[in-house]
């Protein structure tokens, strides 16, 4: 308590004397309990309920007497469960970001899908687009057939041997001056 000096207790006044502090010498019609000695003269009726009192107060102290245990079993499992829970809270970011991960990688995977999807159609417009400019230019497209024109190919051909005529032309008006 204190260096070599002795402290008396003080009980507060409500404090219950424990069941070894109620015990009396036993004499006949005496139960052993401070303030509950059977009376001789009792009738039956107060003698059942003298024993269900003394059976309910043994009950009582037994399970005073189990208090301890049971409190020191609780806070071990209060103890566990505080370990548990921060496991769980640390394991909650890595279940979250493998969710998240998988998330995205199935976005990702779909939005790849649709890229290639996009992509094919692109290049198939592309195509059919550079089909109608040959169709032009041969002069197999519909319009060209039915207003009776002259393909572009030929046009055009002609258009460069116009202009290559030209230029030996010009080439030989130069050639001549000198």
């Amino acid at each position: 308590m204190g260096r070599g000096k002795s402290r008396r207790k003080t009980l507060p006044q409500n404090h219950v004397p424990s069941s070894a502090a109620l015990a009396v010498p036993m004499t006949e019609g005496s139960t052993g309990r401070v303030g509950v000695q059977a009376e001789p003269n009792m009738d039956q009726t107060e003698e059942r309920l003298f024993k269900i009192a003394s059976t309910d107060i043994e009950k009582i102290e037994r399970l005073a007497q189990e208090f301890p245990l049971l409190i020191r079993e609780a806070r071990g499992l209060l103890k566990d469960l505080r370990a548990e829970v921060k496991k769980a809270q640390q394991c909650v970011p890595m279940i979250i970001q493998r969710r998240i991960t998988a998330e995205v990688n199935k976005q990702m995977e779909a939005l790849d899908e649709e890229t290639k999807l996009a992509m094919n159609a692109a290049v198939k417009k592309v195509g059919r687009e550079f089909d109608k400019l040959e169709a032009i230019y041969l002069g197999t497209d519909a319009q060209s057939r039915h207003e009776g024109q002259t393909p572009l190919r030929d046009v055009l051909e002609r258009a460069v041997d116009q202009a290559e005529r030209l230029k030996a032309y010009q080439k030989e008006l130069t050639d001549g001056e000198n």
